[in-house]
């Protein structure tokens, strides 16, 4: 599925240099998104530095997937009204408008997504952030709504099986509300029988007639083991996988499925090692597609790898 090489990103050409002494050498850089913007290639992705604070940054890149030298912007550093912690950007864009959505976090009392307005030119936060409000409800914790501009409207994909897709509006009190319109059951358990319930990624991309989406998913390895593990009374041992597959919905209302690859287009890369303990003990290893583009005859997808990782890689169109 893969075309040749993946381009694997290093924490000291992605840190910002403002954040680079706090904890960089022990931090994270892993989750990026992609986005083309003004004949622009612009990659967010998430930081953990080893004092524990979660944040965004921004750079560009040229057409090698090279950063640009002076590019890297600490975003999170502009946002306001957002939160404090800032996890696993995705880009969007509505007319002549860059946008970017996170979360806030994994909270017992419940996490935030919030859309904030991107300036192209500066690439920080052009306005305060603005949460994301379900009109109806919905679980504590959620991340991985995708949005997309279709006929100058913004949407949201917020489950794909069943494939739930909501209108996102601004409301009175300055936030933005998700009414859940379209609901299309269709069948999904050759798929999910062995590789796991479809979970949001990258934001939908406009493909000939329709609509795709490279979403992850995640499923059990070693079975046998962790069985024994659980009846020994021990703890669980890392037994579970994160891979990225591929769907497709129309592009028209009310956005039914079209199809869904029978197996995950992404693996973890087995040259990739990791540097870090596991920031899930359950965790074996870890593919989180947050974006994708058709830029300049490519499709690239972007991606994280065991929570330590950023990563481009190139995909064969044709193999879809």
């Amino acid at each position: 599925m893969i075309d040749d090489k993946i381009r694997v990103f290093a924490n000291n050409e992605l840190m910002p240099r403002n954040w680079s002494n706090e904890g960089a050498l022990g931090g994270r850089i892993f989750n990026p998104a992609l986005t083309v913007f003004d004949a622009q290639l612009l990659m967010a992705y998430r930081v953990v530095t080893a004092d524990g604070k979660r944040r965004l940054a921004i750079c560009r890149l040229d057409p090698r997937l090279q950063v640009i030298p002076g590019s890297v912007v600490s975003l999170s550093d502009s946002i306001q009204n957002g939160g404090a912690w800032h996890a696993d950007g995705r880009f969007c864009t509505v007319g002549e408008r860059l946008f970017l959505h996170y979360n806030d976090g994994w909270r017992k009392d419940g996490n935030h997504i919030f859309l904030v307005d991107i300036d192209p030119d500066t690439l920080e936060a052009a306005s305060p952030a603005r949460q994301l409000v379900m009109d109806g409800p919905r679980r504590l914790v959620e991340k991985n709504w995708m949005l997309f501009e279709h006929d100058g409207e913004l949407w949201a994909i917020y489950t794909i099986a069943p494939h739930i897709v909501l209108k996102v509006e601004p409301d009175r009190a300055g936030t933005l509300l998700c009414r859940p319109i379209f609901c299309t059951a269709w069948p999904t358990d050759s798929y999910t029988s062995l590789f796991g319930p479809l979970r949001g990624g990258a934001p939908p991309q406009r493909y000939q007639d329709g609509y795709i989406s490279v979403f992850h998913s995640c499923f059990p390895v070693r079975r046998v083991r962790s069985m024994l593990r659980r009846l020994l009374g021990k703890s669980p041992s890392q037994n579970i996988r994160y891979v990225a597959g591929i769907y497709s919905f129309k592009a028209s209302p009310p956005f039914a499925p079209q199809w869904l690859h029978p197996r995950p287009i992404l693996q973890p890369p087995s040259f990739l090692r990791r540097q870090h303990p596991p920031m899930d003990n359950r965790v074996e290893r870890v593919v989180y597609p947050c974006g994708s583009v058709f830029y300049r005859d490519r499709w690239l997808v972007s991606f994280g790898v065991d929570n330590e990782y950023c990563c481009i890689a190139v995909v064969d169109e044709h193999s879809i």
